[in-house]
């Protein structure tokens, strides 16, 4: 592990995992004393832990797992009000495993594959009766969602590893991931391992036993693309109603950068009892709003297609929709401003006249055409947009 490292006074975060690593962890690795992170897993360290790393009086992680460390785990690490997150399962430890402060909380998991290492016994019978009451509010909790999973009609797209009380189960605070107007979005881990979101909505509309949203969320159900996010199921009970949109927000990028749209063409069943596809309310988002809205009061796939063309000119400009032009405009009504005032206009110098300063590198005729496809998007009048199928 090199010396020099450790001579960066700012350094906060030090992930060394899976690098082969030998050697012992050097104990002047504590002079970097803004580190807050530590990830030395997965490598083949051997030795006693320093006790200077007990010194690191900012460290929220600290991972040594999977090397060949031996020695006592020293107690003083127990005492750190900083640390969250401790693992030093898989090594050479040895002597009894320590229990001052957060220490003796920890998950056994944390200290597994140590086999010289003695586990807890003195706080054992203490632990057990907490983890017995843990499990029989937990049963008790369960028994009860599954009376409530009772009340919900989960219709699936397509063959699904998870109940209707394991997506239940996910809806509380803690695994909230997003909010918005029409909803909350919940991280859920499922019994198979996989994440799915869950999107709870909170609007007013009309029931999810309307003719026209069952056909919709039929279709939608059979849509299989790799830039959509896939539709598994969805649950609904007689208060169930849906409102989604086209925006930046809803659209999610994986861990190659790689887009995948949500919310993806769900029309907007969101209207008083009566009124035929009419909206009473806002749908959508303000900025991504097509004007005709303002005086039909109607949606369409040409509405969504309006909202698309916005979100290319977020990602041309940099520019969010709304709140950076002055009052009344939007960052449509900017750019048609700012690309109008041009003395020698063409599609590059009106392209080249809102892209984002700080874009370098990008090829000239990718980002015309880019800019161009939204102009097109955001035409003024919906008979000149073209659909979703036409674009």
């Amino acid at each position: 592990m090199p010396a020099e490292v450790f001579n960066l006074k700012k350094l906060l975060k030090l992930n060394f995992s899976a690098n082969s690593l030998t050697g012992q962890i050097p104990v002047f690795i504590a002079s970097t004393s803004r580190l807050t992170f530590i990830d030395l897993s997965r490598n083949s360290l051997y030795g006693v832990i320093p006790s200077s790393l007990c010194g690191l009086q900012n460290l929220n992680v600290l991972n040594l797992s999977r090397n060949h460390l031996d020695g006592a785990i020293p107690g003083d690490f127990g005492l750190m009000k900083s640390l969250t997150l401790l693992d030093f399962s898989y090594n050479d430890f040895s002597g009894i495993r320590p229990t001052t402060g957060l220490l003796e909380y920890l998950d056994d998991r944390l200290f597994a594959g140590n086999p010289n290492l003695c586990p807890l016994i003195a706080p054992f019978a203490r632990r057990l009766r907490a983890r017995h009451r843990v499990l029989t509010r937990g049963m008790h909790q369960r028994r009860h969602r599954l009376a409530i999973s009772r009340t919900w009609k989960f219709t699936a797209f397509q063959r699904l590893d998870f109940r209707t009380e394991n997506v239940l189960e996910c809806l509380n605070e803690e695994n909230i991931i997003g909010k918005g107007g029409a909803g909350i979005v919940y991280r859920g881990s499922m019994p198979n391992g996989n994440d799915i979101a869950i999107k709870r909505l909170t609007g007013r509309g009309n029931s999810c036993h309307d003719h026209g949203f069952m056909a919709e969320i039929q279709t939608l159900g059979r849509i299989r693309h790799r830039n959509i996010v896939r539709l598994l199921g969805y649950l609904s009970n007689k208060d169930t109603n849906l409102l989604l949109d086209v925006k930046s927000n809803n659209i999610l990028l994986d861990s190659d950068y790689e887009a995948h749209v949500a919310d993806f063409g769900l029309a907007k069943f969101f209207h008083d009892a009566g009124a035929s596809e009419c909206m009473s309310s806002i749908a959508g988002s303000y900025g991504y709003i097509a004007p005709e809205y303002a005086y039909t009061l109607k949606v369409d796939q040409k509405s969504d297609v309006y909202s698309f063309g916005v979100v290319l000119l977020e990602l041309i400009t940099g520019r969010k929709p709304v709140g950076e032009f002055g009052e009344g405009v939007d960052i449509v009504r900017w750019v048609r401003k700012t690309t109008s005032e041009l003395a020698h206009p063409s599609d590059a110098a009106s392209a080249l006249a809102v892209v984002d300063s700080r874009l370098t590198g990008y090829p000239l005729t990718g980002l015309v055409n880019m800019f161009k496809i939204a102009m097109v998007c955001v035409e003024d009048e919906s008979s000149a947009r073209p659909t979703m199928r036409e674009k």
